[in-house]
Order: C-alpha cells, then structure tokens, then sequence
C-alpha cells in the first residue's frame, strides 16, 4: 500500500471535482444561448446549423465550496474571480475576457491574473507579480 491516497477533512473539503477553492465569494460569467420559441426549447437552433444566435453573458455570485451555477444551470466552461481579494484574483479562465467584455460582461476594472501580476481595465499590466525564478 505504497502509493495510496487518502483524503483528509470532510466530504466538502476534499475539493470533490467540480468544487472551486477559495474563502469568500467567487463571481461567475458563463455564456448562455437564447431558447427557441416551442415548448422545451425546440424550433431556436440545431447544434450543426449554420448560423447560430450570438450568446449573451449571464454572471452569478456563490460562495467558494459551491458548485459553479448562474443563470439557473450549474456550468462547466465558465470564468471565475475570487472576490474575496483586493483587487479581484482571476481563478479560471475559460472564455476571453476580451470576448466577455463584447458581450456587456462587468469585468472587474483592476484584477490579479493566474500568474500574480496585476491587469487594468483592457488587459494591460499594471503591477508585475512575484518572480518564478527566484531572483
């Protein structure tokens, strides 16, 4: 039983997948497409149509240890900041925020990225954070 692997704490402390880290609020943006006009969403748009209905943001507020949910679904491609940081840290990346901001997202004006450096209002940087080389 070298290589075994125990979990420590409760059920919710593991970091059971799905789950996002952190010690206050996390602030959501995910896409969403619009509903057709039957029943069930039915008569918008196939998957393989040519043309599709441009997405629109919704953003949601949870708290860290909750599953990832906003616009009433719960999400799996999504773009998380951690507000519980002054200014805002950037957690997850998976659409643009570039593309986000088209599309009327209320990005953070100043917020730390992935690798500790501080970015302005269009991406650029403000603060260079901590060093990896250990300079």
């Amino acid at each position: 039983m070298q290589n075994e692997i125990k979990a420590t704490g409760q059920r919710g402390e593991t970091g059971e997948r799905g789950e996002l880290p952190g010690v206050g609020k996390i602030l959501i943006f995910a896409y969403d497409y619009p509903m057709g006009n039957r029943a069930y969403g039915g008569g918008g748009w196939s998957r393989n149509a040519k043309s599709k209905p441009a997405p629109v943001v919704v953003c949601g507020e949870i708290d860290a240890g909750q599953k990832p949910a906003c616009g009433g679904k719960s999400r799996r491609k999504y773009t998380a900041f951690d507000l519980s940081t002054t200014p805002p840290t950037l957690i997850r990346r998976d659409y643009s925020l570039d593309d986000l901001r088209k599309l009327g997202a209320d990005i953070p004006k100043i917020y730390f990225d992935e690798l500790g450096n501080m970015r302005g209002q269009n991406d650029e940087l403000v603060m260079a954070g901590p060093s990896s080389s250990g300079r």
